[in-house]
């Protein structure tokens, strides 16, 4: 893990003396007083709204999720040998590295319930600047407070943060992997784009929609005329692409068994069962809030089994 880091950390140093010969600074994404106040209230508001009740009964929660508290105390404790950059942990196909982040919240703040997912809500809270980023970027300021606001407060966004499965571990990737590449599209950064493809890369390393990242990446590269190919620019790409390469290459040492995962989630009958009714499902998910007033862990149910 440290070889790794320390890899991903020397080539951004890299990068930043190439940004430095090329005078396309990164510079910080968040300059005025007022939005780092704004964004710092947000985030501990949101924290507090999750955390204070995180613990009650109400939340007690499934018994699939004990699986995470179990795997996240017991590699605390060393008793699992589990390779930390490797796809096989909980149920074994979750990636190690997500049962070391809830990990990591629990040597801190206690092995228990609280300590646990509190994990889930910190991701929540950092990912709301991001969020705010991505927007302002591509809409303007009023636009990004307002989006960072209803995320955070958002029904399930609010309930998952509440849990202890690795969900809500993909909104700071998906967030700040995006929020990081439109900031860099302006300001023409190889560092920047450098940063958005390590953000997107760590995608593979938690809840599998985070892997959506660097997708979605490349489509706003790809719309913005950003992440030239044949004629221009390519060294943004190149950056980009070199970081996702990096941050994803340990999984990648066991390519037959790394497919063999990813498609044993993206095929699960399960999710071919929920790809088909997305469709005719799609209003209720917009107004289910009118009809749906009681947050619960079952939240899904109102709008997969009406």
């Amino acid at each position: 893990l440290v070889t790794w880091l320390a890899m991903l950390v020397s080539l951004g140093a890299v990068f930043y003396v190439f940004d430095h010969q090329r005078d396309t600074h990164l510079g910080n994404p968040f300059p005025s007083r007022e939005e780092r106040i704004a964004m710092g209230v947000l985030v501990i508001l949101v924290l507090i709204l999750v955390a204070r009740d995180i613990a009650h009964w109400r939340w007690a929660g499934t018994p699939d999720e004990s699986f995470f508290f179990k795997a996240a105390k017991e590699f605390g404790e060393g008793k699992l040998d589990w390779f930390i950059l490797s796809g096989t942990g909980v149920y074994g196909y979750h990636p190690v590295l997500s049962t070391a982040y809830q990990s990591l919240f629990m040597k801190l703040f206690g092995a228990n319930v609280f300590g646990w997912r509190l994990s889930s809500a910190v991701a929540l809270a950092v990912s709301l600047p991001f969020v705010y980023l991505l927007v302002r970027e591509l809409w303007n300021r009023r636009t990004g407070y307002m989006a960072a606001i209803l995320f955070g407060t958002a029904q399930l966004a609010v309930g998952f943060a509440h849990l202890g499965y690795n969900n809500v571990q993909a909104y700071p990737i998906v967030a700040g992997s995006l929020g990081i590449f439109a900031w860099s599209l302006r300001r023409r950064s190889l560092l920047g784009y450098y940063l958005a493809g390590c953000i997107a890369g760590l995608g593979f390393y938690t809840f599998y929609p985070a892997r959506l990242a660097s997708v979605l990446a490349v489509l706003l590269g790809l719309c913005s005329g950003s992440l030239p190919v044949f004629r221009g620019d390519r060294k943004r790409t190149g950056a980009f692409v070199l970081a996702m390469t990096l941050a994803i290459f340990p999984l990648l040492i066991d390519f037959g068994g790394f497919l063999a995962r990813m498609t044993q989630q993206a095929m699960s009958p399960a999710v071919e069962a929920l790809v088909g009714r997305i469709l005719s499902h799609w209003f209720l998910t917009i107004v289910h809030g009118t009809y749906y007033l009681n947050p619960s862990h079952f939240q899904w149910l109102s709008l997969i089994h009406i």
